[in-house]
Formats: C-alpha cells, structure tokens, sequence
C-alpha cells in the first residue's frame, strides 16, 4: 500500500491522538503522533505534544531532541517552548530549563504555572531566595494556586535547616515557612502532603502541639503517606514520649515496612528508652534499605555508645560525616566518643562543632562573633569567660580560670547566677553580675573551650583539689543540728549523702537517673545515716522515705542554693550519687564521692577504671551491664558495710 493507501485504512487525526494522550493512553497517542508527523513533519502541535508524550514515558533526552526542533520550527510557540523547559528540567540541564522558561514567559501574560515552575528550577540550582520571590510572584498572580504556596514553605523549611546547621537561628524562616504552608492548606485542607510539610514546619517552630495535630490529620487522609507518618514521629520524639513514636513508627511498618526514615525514627526513640538492641536493629534495618541514610548512622552510633562500644560508635558517626561532612551532631558524637576513648587531642578539636548543633545555643551566642581565645599570652588583654552549658559542666570547669589569669591579662567571668557564691576570689579575676552590663573585653571564650585552649589531654587536666572553697562555720552549724547518735545506741553513725536523680529535662536521664527504691540495699547497712539532698523529688519519693526502716533524713528543703549544697557536703562523709551537679560540686571542694554511673557514661567519666581524671576524690562505680542498678545498688551496699567497718 502506498503512503495514501494507508492513510485511507487507517485515518489518523490529531484529534484521534489528543483523546488518547488525555486518557493516559500515552504509547498509542505516541504512535499516532508519529504518524501524522511521518505525513507532516512541520506539525508543530503534534511534535509539541509527542515530546511530552516523550517525556511522560520517561525518555527526557529524546523528548529535549524533538522539542528543541519544534521550537527552531516554531520559535513564538508558548507550548512547545514550555515543554522544551520540562523536558531540559527532567535531563538535569537546569539553567537550559531556566531560560527556556524565560523565553516562554515573555510570549504570555503573567501565568502563575511559569513562575511556579521557574521557582523550582531555581530551587534546584541552589538560589533560594530567588526562588521564593517567584513562588511569591506565582501567588500574587493567582493567590489561590496552591502549589506555589506549599513550594515556598517547603523551601524555607529547608533554608531553615540549613541556618540551623551553620549553627544560625531559624525561627524568622520557621515562622515564615509555617504561613506559607498554612495558606497552602486553606486551599487544600485534605493534602496529605501539604499537611504532612506543615507539621514538620510547626515544629521546628516549637509547636509541637500544633505539629502533632497535623501529621495525624495528614495520616487521617492518607494513612498510607509515610511523610506524614514520619513526620509525626520526629513530632514526638522532639516531646520524648518514645514509648508512644514506638507504637506510631511499628504500626505505619505493619502498612510501609521497607521505609528507612521510619525504621530510623524507631531507633532513635528506643536508644533513649534504653531498648539498645531494638535501636540497633532497627538502625541497621534502615541502612540496609538505603546505605547512605545519614540519620540512621547517627542514630546506630548513639546506639553502640550507649552500649559501651565507644570506637565502633566513632566509625558510625565517621560514615555519616563521610555522608554529609557539615553534619555537626555526628561531629559532636565523634567527639564524645573520643573523648570517652582518651583521645583528647582529636576530641576537643571536633567538640566545637557543639556550636552548630540546633541544641546548643549559649545564652551568650551574640558573643562569639567577638575574636576567640585559643590559648595565646594574653599580655595585659581582657578576656571574657563565659558559661554555655548545665551547672555540673561550670563546676567542672572553673578549675582553669586562675590559668587563664595566669596568662598575663585581666578575666571576666560570667557563671550562672546560682554558682556565683561558690567561686572564690581569684587574682586577677573579675565576677560579673549582671551580664546585660559587660565591660569592655579584648577576647572571649567559652568554658568549654578552654580544655583544647590548653591542649587539655587526659594525663595533664589540672586537678588542683580543691579549687572551690568549703563551707566550714556553716558546716559546724549542721553539724549541731544533727543528732550523732545513732538510734541503737552505737558511736556516731557515717553520715551519708545521697543523689539518686538529676534534671528530668535532662537528655539522657533515662540512662543516668535511679528510682529511689532500687536504694534500699544501701539503708540495711547498719551503722550508717543517710541524708537525702536531692532538691527535686519525684512522684512517690518522699512517700517512700517516710516507710518503716527508711531512715533517711530529707534535707532537700533545706538546700536553698548551692551554699547550702556545700555546707551539707562539707558535714557528711560521703556522697552517694548518680552524675549531677552535686557530684561535680562534690569533686571540686575535694569531698569523698561514690558516683553511680551507667554502663555507658558520659565521656568525662571514660570508659573503665574506678579513678576520676577530673576529681581524684570521685570513685567510679559502674553497671555491669546497661540498666542493671539492682546489681550495682548491691555491690555498693557492700561496699559500705566494709567502709563502716573501717
């Protein structure tokens, strides 16, 4: 059959071939395409339409090939130009893309697809904020284009991100990326999606609440939508009700099992209830469905630090750092990790990456663009050190302020207002009251900055016991207020300290906290009287000291400030606590300490031996095994019954 023979059998239209391109009948508009080009190949409208049919069935380069000869046909046609832009955007060609969407948008009146699509493009180049503007410029055209709404504030979520990483504050751009999704959501308020983005928006806003309600709406809709599912994860995670992201993170597996962000959400929330083997699991299960899941290295390193596998830890945060090097929460876990392991030339080097965690933020972060002290003769300079962290880590630390005075210059201090009482009056060194009220200074630095000022390693931590100054007429007159003797008649009882929790804001109280009971091998000990100065009591605590045989004097309301602290430790023999500030302020007025620590501690307290570094008047007690107190409750009872003995 000639050319006119088959046209005859088998007529073909463009009508026939955009019905079926409408219909999703994309291969057999395709051939029909093909087949009026083959009969005119100068139809611009057919190899217009054949490049997105192209396209659509996932061939860019060949759509790119046939769309760029429909536009050299036909330079002033809008649709092919605007597919042209497509096509060139699905090769990656991006900044081809951006000016065929130029070109295109000159040829029409202002259209809020064009600037929509042109905002994409240049998100994708990396220049956010001219993208926002044509996400603005999209919404203005036509306000209720609710795509353009949802883009913006899903990019300024991300811009958010990316402030926070550089360790800059995001809270304008969390603001500005909740509005822009809340006005996406008015115009489609049953988007999963859309509903899914503004909860992970009102949360990195703080409202957590509000966050919450809309991933669970987002789920409502669509319980199959795993943002919406993971977002809701991260939601409670950030409000630590872990057991709760276990339940949502196992029941979205039972629908989407094999998705790593969810499986990665159940490893961070069972690290943090201390499940390790759950969070290991679960962390590995998520690596192996995507190797390079940078959350998921992190969360497998927290796991295998918390499990006292401190070099295998610092390989896992290592990976995600090889992953995405400006991760600063795995830089910080590198170093905590080190640090654990005595590596204290290469843990203070990548301790600083704290400043670029989200959860780090000094009350003096607008300091520290001033110029930083790294440990240089000061020579007449003034120096401002400041506070950055919880009480124990001041107490800690406050050992090297007479050495940064010894440097040649003149130091002001600024510790939290409840420690000032404690810090003696150093040479040279200038206690600052009111920091809204700073005087003039050359140079700044942190207190936790000052270990690697000083090329600290584990042999040379100045322990110049004590460095804090007892209390002893306010010892003396505790002493006069307590009964010594003993209720059975023997010589005076030993007295004892005890610290059983710490803050219950604190990240990692699960792990380092016991409940009260567990103590109650310590109080068979006979010959002993035991003094409670835990400030802070928890539910059922004081109920529970009052029991038969529980003899343990409350002091806690007693304990005003940490002056009050001090005198108290200064008139017991000895201090029976889990890490807190306490213990700290224990170790620095060189008072006998039993610190009671998790099989996995905190890096300060390495990983064995029984002698603190940091105070040579702290012994180190251990669990044996990661939340087994009872057994360790048991080995200090008999340890007191040896110590009263004596």
């Amino acid at each position: 059959m000639n050319r006119q023979q088959r046209r005859s059998a088998k007529p073909s239209t463009f009508a026939d071939a955009v019905a079926c391109h409408q219909a999703g009948q994309i291969a057999r508009a395709e051939r029909l395409y093909r087949r009026i080009l083959s009969d005119r190949p100068t139809h611009i409208a057919a190899l217009s339409n054949l490049g997105l049919a192209v396209l659509t069935q996932g061939r860019p380069d060949d759509a790119v090939s046939m769309l760029r000869r429909a536009v050299a046909l036909r330079p002033d046609n809008v649709q092919a130009a605007m597919n042209l832009a497509e096509a060139l955007r699905a090769t990656g060609a991006l900044e081809d893309a951006l000016a065929a969407y130029r070109r295109a948008a000159v040829m029409v009146p202002p259209s809020a697809v064009l600037e929509n699509n042109v905002g994409v493009v240049l998100s994708a180049l990396g220049r956010p904020d001219e993208a926002v503007a044509s996400f603005r410029t999209a919404a203005r055209i036509d306000p209720g284009y609710a795509d353009a709404h949802a883009n913006e504030g899903r990019l300024l979520l991300r811009a958010g991100a990316r402030h926070e990483a550089a360790g800059m504050p995001g809270a304008g751009t969390w603001g500005d990326a909740v509005a822009a999704l809340r006005r996406a959501c008015a115009l489609r308020p049953r988007s999963a999606e859309y509903l899914a983005d503004l909860g992970l928006a009102l949360c990195r806003a703080g409202d957590v609440e509000g966050a919450e309600a809309a991933c669970r709406a987002a789920i409502a809709h669509d319980p199959r939508h795993v943002p919406g599912q993971v977002n809701l994860a991260h939601v409670l995670i950030q409000q630590r009700r872990y057991i709760e992201t276990i339940a949502v993170c196992a029941a979205a597996l039972a629908i989407v099992p094999d998705t790593a962000d969810l499986h990665c959400s159940m490893a961070a929330a069972s690290v943090m209830i201390g499940a390790l083997d759950d969070a290991a699991l679960h962390a590995r299960r998520a690596l192996h469905l995507q190797p390079r899941h940078v959350p998921a290295w992190f969360n497998l390193g927290m796991t295998l630090e918390r499990q006292g596998a401190f070099e295998d830890a610092a390989a896992a945060q290592r990976q995600a750092l090889a992953i995405d090097p400006g991760f600063a929460g795995a830089e910080l876990k590198l170093a905590h990790a080190l640090l654990a392991q005595g590596d204290y030339a290469n843990g203070w080097r990548h301790f600083e990456a704290r400043w670029r965690t989200s959860e780090h933020v000094s009350n003096f972060q607008h300091l520290l663009h001033q110029p930083l002290w790294r440990g240089e003769p000061l020579a007449g300079r003034t120096i401002l050190l400041h506070w950055e962290q919880g009480f124990g880590d001041t107490l800690q630390l406050l050992r090297y302020v007479p050495m940064v005075a010894a440097q040649g210059g003149h130091v002001l201090l600024l510790v939290q207002q409840p420690l000032r009482p404690l810090v003696p009056n150093w040479p040279g060194v200038t206690l600052i009251d009111d920091p809204a009220a700073l005087p003039p200074f050359d140079v700044q630095c942190a207190l936790f900055s000052l270990p690697a000022a000083f090329n600290t390693t584990r042999s040379t931590i100045p322990a110049p016991i004590p460095y804090l100054r007892a209390a002893p007429a306010a010892a003396a007159k505790l002493h006069r207020s307590w009964q010594d003797r003993s209720l059975d008649g023997d010589a005076r009882k030993v007295r004892i300290g005890l610290v059983w929790a710490g803050s219950a804001d604190h990240k990692g109280d699960a792990a380092r906290s016991i409940e009260l009971p567990v103590l109650a091998p310590l109080l068979a000990v006979p010959g002993l009287r035991f003094f409670s100065l835990q400030r802070d009591l928890r539910a059922g605590d004081a109920e529970w000291m009052t029991g038969p045989g529980r003899h343990i004097t409350q002091l806690g309301a007693e304990l005003r400030d940490f002056g009050d602290t001090r005198a108290a430790l200064s008139a017991i023999d000895l201090l029976i606590s889990v890490d807190t500030s306490v213990s700290h302020l224990a170790g620095a007025l060189g008072r006998p300490v039993w610190l009671l620590l998790p099989a996995s501690p905190e890096w300060r307290w390495a990983i064995d031996g029984e002698q603190s570094s940091w105070y040579p008047s702290v012994r180190l007690m251990r669990q044996d095994k990661a939340g087994d107190w009872g057994s360790l409750v048991t080995r200090v009872a008999r340890e007191l019954a040896v110590l009263r003995a004596e």
